[in-house]
């Protein structure tokens, strides 16, 4: 009975702080407001989970049809009533990693980031050019370094989605070992593709919310390269927020699938809230560098000045936005002990992710309106 007090009583005390609070109600509403006039901003987010739903769900189905197992029933219901507070508390970590992502790289790209890779590769409408100038402007010689390192991990992008299709053909050639050491390299050059990809259209979502908020007209052909020109200024922050995934997570990964032929480092306990914990410590960088012509130190000193003057209104918002995506994350697992895994649960379940990231795009455009009403100085960019 607590369990359910507390899960119907959370989302309804944010709900009256959202509406009590000015600031709070006005940029939630007015990021829906957004979110009508812009529909790419929930159905972007949305289509991409959907796209991981599906790929994940058939991907399962398939690799159960090849090693002989029993499909899983059409449906199946659980009569008695699923322990509400072990669910309850593994939605706490996605949700708060959700909300960190809603600041940095809302879109989760895989799969298709294959199709991203492939388009980068054969320069559809010029991106890798823009690319190129991008960094050969922001980084002069060091753009000849840039360069190796980002065609490696976009062809890791665009076969990692073969290489789970392949798995059960490459394990007839190679033992166990190599195929951690090969999937967890695969994985952590992918994964440098995977996060640049989704704060490139991170870019593109946030530009798209601060044009509503300013009354722009926006041209959708010439966003994205837009948004590719502006990355040169996010990049920085991008890549501090990779390294810090890249140490705390797959580079212990590949170096046990490579030394101990097994993934035995496990951080979950820790690691996921501490990342999650910093980048809303540092919320308002991505989106300072986006907005305006500064460094990423100018960037930081702006971002702590926001917490001093604005730090309550800000905890403020991310309290209610976090009540949202606590629910949004709690729904798929409940359905998922309902139907006791079926395929009716797994429907259920990728219906609820997508719409958890629709409600993550309206986060953003709400993000967006809630830091114009508060955010001052800067030299502010011309869309």
């Amino acid at each position: 009975m607590d369990s359910r007090v507390w899960l119907i009583g959370t989302p309804v005390v944010l709900l009256v702080l959202a509406s009590g609070v000015p600031s709070l109600r006005r940029a939630y509403l007015d990021g829906w407001r957004c979110v009508l006039r812009h529909g790419g901003l929930w159905k972007i987010p949305a289509g991409f989970a959907l796209a991981y739903g599906l790929f994940a769900g058939a991907l399962e189905m398939w690799l159960t049809n090849l090693a002989g197992r029993d499909m899983q029933p059409v449906f199946q219901f659980n009569t008695a009533p699923p322990a509400l507070s072990p669910l309850i508390a593994s939605s706490l970590v996605p949700a708060a990693e959700q909300l960190a992502a809603t600041l940095t790289s809302l879109v989760s790209v895989f799969p298709l980031s294959c199709i991203a890779a492939l388009l980068l590769l054969v320069n559809y409408r010029g991106l890798a050019r823009e690319l190129f100038k991008m960094a050969r402007a922001r980084y002069g010689a060091g753009v000849w370094i840039i360069l190796p390192i980002a065609l490696i991990c976009t062809l890791s992008a665009l076969v990692k989605p073969v290489s789970f299709l392949a798995l059960p053909f490459v394990s007839k050639v190679l033992d166990t070992p190599s195929i951690l050491g090969l999937g967890a390299t695969i994985n952590l050059l992918s994964f440098i593709f995977e996060f640049l990809l989704g704060t490139t259209i991170q870019l593109c979502l946030l530009f798209t919310a601060y044009g509503w908020v300013r009354g722009l007209s926006l041209n959708d052909e010439r966003l994205l390269p837009f948004a590719v020109r502006r990355l040169g200024y996010v990049l920085k922050w991008s890549l501090v927020i990779v390294a810090a995934t890249l140490v705390i997570f797959h580079l212990p990964f590949l170096w046990d699938a490579l030394h101990s032929g097994s993934m035995s480092w496990n951080p979950e306990s820790w690691a996921r809230l501490f990342l999650s914990a910093m980048t809303l410590l540092f919320g308002t960088v991505q989106i300072h560098l986006a907005f305006h012509n500064t460094t990423l130190k100018q960037a930081i000193i702006a971002n702590f000045r926001f917490l001093r003057t604005n730090g309550f209104h800000y905890l403020g918002f991310l309290l209610t936005a976090f009540g949202f995506l606590l629910i949004a994350q709690f729904v798929p697992m409940f359905g998922l002990e309902i139907c006791e895994g079926s395929l009716v649960g797994v429907a259920l379940a990728i219906f609820a992710q997508t719409l958890a990231a629709g409600v993550g795009g309206w986060l953003l455009a709400s993000w967006v309106c809630f830091f114009k009403q508060y955010s001052r100085g800067g030299k502010e960019i011309t869309y």
